[in-house]
């Protein structure tokens, strides 16, 4: 009796403890239709919209708006229920780049995305109790191609990388950053953010690609971002998820 009540107590706080991709995924369609977009819009940890002129989100908003749906639920008795917009920007300069793109660090923020979506996976791993570092959750274990620091893997190949990482990481989910050329002069630069969710329908795995507030698809991603790489980081989908409301 005892080891069946063990079970049976497992599987309720598996329940209560565990986002199921389908779920996770789920909730995310659901209020899709409710999220509107803004060029520099984001949530701070208050709660609150930045402050432009649409209450909305833009492709980094949107990423943290999912990141936050797991560090809100831990965070329920604190004064802050969500991810700071100062950690999420914080500079890494000593982790990434080079001497000739720290004079652009001010004026073009060309590692923006790498350091927001490493940043969001650090907050969220140190809000579990966890001691992670910048590069904790980076995708660096693909054998579909091989990782370029601070930079990923093809974009071309990326949807292959992706169904890689679901097999050998189940309940997890991926945040990117797609870096390339970018504006004049023009520079390698981080300047896209999406959001990859694995899930199963009918057996087949499939990838959910999620971006700036709505869903695409890979052949959408790779129209507009040819040539370009993208840097994944990855996220355990371990606790409760619970999106704030638009």
């Amino acid at each position: 009796m005892k080891s069946l009540l063990f079970v049976a107590l497992n599987l309720f706080s598996m329940q209560i403890f565990s986002v199921s991709n389908s779920i996770m995924l789920e909730k995310i369609r659901n209020e899709l239709p409710n999220l509107k977009d803004s060029p520099t819009g984001a949530i701070d940890a208050d709660g609150n919209y930045t402050k432009d002129t649409i209450q909305g989100l833009n492709c980094a908003g949107f990423a943290k708006w999912i990141v936050d749906g797991f560090y809100e639920p831990l965070a329920k008795s604190e004064e802050t229920k969500y991810i700071s917009l100062k950690a999420a920007r914080k500079k890494h300069e000593g982790e990434r780049g080079n001497a000739q793109m720290l004079v652009y660090e001010q004026s073009r923020d060309p590692y923006f995305g790498l350091d927001w979506t490493r940043n969001l996976a650090l907050e969220l791993e140190k809000k579990r109790g966890n001691q992670p570092s910048y590069k904790s959750n980076d995708v660096i274990d693909s054998t579909v191609s091989k990782y370029i620091a601070n930079c990923g893997y093809p974009i071309s190949l990326i949807e292959n990388v992706l169904l890689e990482q679901a097999e050998k990481h189940p309940n997890f989910f991926f945040i990117a950053s797609i870096n390339g050329f970018y504006g004049k002069p023009r520079l390698w630069q981080h300047y896209h953010v999406a959001v990859f969710i694995p899930y199963e329908v009918d057996g087949t795995q499939k990838i959910a690609v999620l971006e700036r507030n709505k869903e695409t698809s890979f052949s959408y991603l790779l129209k507009r971002y040819p040539n370009t790489f993208c840097h994944l980081v990855r996220i355990s989908m371990n606790g409760e998820f619970e999106l704030m409301k638009p």
